[in-house]
């Protein structure tokens, strides 16, 4: 009996960080964008709800669904964890990450824009020589 409680008790500190490492991406994601409120809110919910699915299916997984007490200090634990000992260095790297694919989608979308603005140009100058 203690012993799947102690097992259990593990998982769940593991559980913790792997939600403070979700919550990571999302932290890394603002730091890329605008502050916009709506986005930030919108942020929150989803990671409520990821946070939630993970909550329960952790309990699923290994105590049959019951929700204990010293669960959620075990998800405490495992954010505290995580946040002094992995935090700066993941939030480094998918903030470098993030950065890299924003400008990557910045260049291409003004490749995007050159491309239709000389296609553009070449239909209106074929319009204009068929006059």
């Amino acid at each position: 009996m203690i012993q799947n409680q102690v097992y259990v008790f593990l998982w769940s500190i593991v559980t913790g960080g792997l939600l403070a490492l979700i919550f990571d991406f999302f932290r890394a994601a603002r730091k890329c964008g605008k502050d916009n409120l709506l986005i930030v809110c919108l942020q929150d919910v989803l990671y409520l709800i990821i946070a939630a699915f993970v909550i329960i299916m952790s309990s699923f997984i290994t105590n049959d669904g019951d929700l204990r007490g010293y669960m959620f200090f075990g998800y405490l634990l495992g954010v505290i964890f995580y946040l002094l000992l992995f935090s700066r260095i993941i939030l480094n790297v998918l903030s470098g990450i993030f950065r890299m694919l924003h400008n990557m989608v910045k260049a291409l979308s003004a490749l995007l824009k050159k491309l239709i603005s000389k296609a553009n140009f070449k239909r209106n100058k074929l319009q204009n020589e068929k006059t």
